[in-house]
């Protein structure tokens, strides 16, 4: 976004329209694939941490978004936590000479239910 503070007026003006367009399409995006960058074990929170203090220049509104992350990722995985835990019909103590699949089936209705409720309201309307 370096050229949000362009001194060209028309230069500044399409920043800002491609930035609003980038953000109605891929905001509530961002977060999932930021997930995924996490989950990867070569990129991990501090890559991340990077990239985000590259693309925002404003320490505060970085610190902001990469916490507001990091924070979705934890309530996700307590969500998944609560899910998956004792008692929520997953493996019993007893092995089995066949395979389950994890998460069994039964939960990931409630996962997706889960996973959805953490976004929802990041959508924004056309």
């Amino acid at each position: 976004m370096e050229n949000a503070s362009n001194e060209d007026e028309l230069i500044r003006s399409m920043c800002l329209n491609m930035w609003g367009k980038f953000d109605k399409y891929w905001g509530q995006y961002r977060e999932v694939l930021a997930f995924g960058a996490i989950l990867d074990p070569r990129i991990k929170f501090q890559v991340l941490e990077y990239f985000y203090s590259t693309v925002e220049h404003d320490p505060a509104k970085c610190e902001e978004a990469f916490s507001h992350v990091k924070a979705k990722l934890y309530q996700l995985f307590e969500h998944y936590v609560n899910a998956t835990g004792p008692g929520s019909g997953s493996r019993s103590g007893s092995h089995s000479s066949h395979t389950q699949p994890f998460p069994p089936p039964s939960t990931m209705s409630t996962l997706q239910s889960g996973s959805r409720s953490i976004f929802k309201g990041k959508r924004k309307s056309s």
